[in-house]
């Protein structure tokens, strides 16, 4: 089930469910997901479920949308070691910047912990010339 497709290889996180879900799509411009990851308070659990939108863009392509193939590519430990500073810095500073409309519910989950669901419209254009123009991806056509 798609809980289970989420599940991070990556040993920090705990994602065995949270998920990411396509809602829609204008062309090959944007994309639309709903995105389930929790964190200790509010901020995180939104980050945490915007960052893991962003992840499968990246490493995983989203399942059921015209998007399923990864954009940088599927070994996410090897790509995150190869692009690690330009991933850093994503995460931590330029995400929000190809997020072009979002919406969130939070919930608390058991142990104090919140549940967030946001929805987010992802400006793929502008994301996929940002990582051709950082040398993160070839660039596409002629």
């Amino acid at each position: 089930m798609a809980f289970m497709a989420c599940k991070s290889t990556s040993g920090k996180a705990d994602l065995s469910s949270a998920q990411v879900n396509y809602l829609e799509n204008e062309g090959r411009n944007t994309v639309s997901v709903l995105s389930i990851d929790y964190g200790d308070n509010e901020n995180q659990a939104v980050f945490n479920a915007r960052k893991l939108a962003f992840q499968n863009l990246f490493f995983r392509g989203i399942s059921g949308s015209p998007f399923n193939d990864p954009l940088i590519g599927i070994d996410e430990r090897e790509e995150h070691s190869k692009h690690k500073t330009y991933l850093t810095d994503f995460y931590s500073n330029r995400m929000e910047s190809f997020i072009l409309g979002s919406s969130k519910r939070l919930e608390k989950v058991k142990g104090g912990r919140k549940r967030a669901s946001v929805s987010l419209k992802i400006n793929l254009r502008a994301l996929r010339k940002d990582l051709e123009d950082k040398k993160i991806i070839k660039k596409f056509g002629l």
